[in-house]
């Protein structure tokens, strides 16, 4: 016989799946987005640092955030990104961060100047006053800047996307205005 909470959290475990197929699709309808022929910076994965110990400590098995870097093929260190982000203290609810970025040229390749969390510190660390559904240029602080020239970025409540239109105005907006360009 099943308890009261125990129905509760197992309706909250479902309702944590279905946002994780959703944001799957957003990711996967993301890359058909981009304004021009795009690899995958890393390829289909879209998190890292995850652990699969018995032992969590501080960490836990569900990803932070999950992200997506798409970099443009004729111009390789240009990339758009989206990023989910799911567990931060800091949020009240999960949050979408779009990002059109410049990295730094590098004859060591592009994975040596782009990082999976890029805009994880982008959002939590190196800039405030965000506002929701404003594109903001970005700052970078030292020694970062030495790998992104520039960038700028857009941060929504994932809950207030309600079709890829609107996740297609934002980059719009962000490709209108880059903060390099």
């Amino acid at each position: 016989m099943s308890t009261e909470n125990g129905q509760k959290i197992q309706k909250a475990i479902r309702a944590v799946c279905n946002m994780h197929a959703d944001v799957s699709k957003l990711l996967v309808e993301f890359s058909n987005l981009a304004p021009w022929p795009c690899d995958s910076v890393f390829q289909n994965y879209a998190t890292r640092d995850l652990t699969y110990n018995v032992r969590l400590g501080d960490r836990v098995w569900m990803p932070d955030g999950v992200y997506r870097y798409l970099s443009c093929k004729s111009e390789p260190t240009l990339i758009e990104a989206a990023m989910v982000c799911f567990v931060s203290p800091r949020l009240e609810e999960p949050a979408l961060i779009l990002a059109r970025l410049k990295y730094q040229d590098t004859e060591a390749g592009l994975r040596t100047v782009c990082k999976e969390w890029d805009l994880w510190y982008l959002f939590f660390d190196w800039n405030q006053g965000w506002e929701d559904g404003k594109p903001m240029n970005c700052s970078v602080p030292t020694p970062d800047n030495d790998r992104i020239q520039w960038v700028r970025a857009v941060h929504v409540p994932l809950y207030s996307v309600t079709s890829m239109d609107m996740i297609r105005d934002y980059l719009e907006r962000l490709r209108s205005h880059s903060a390099g360009a």
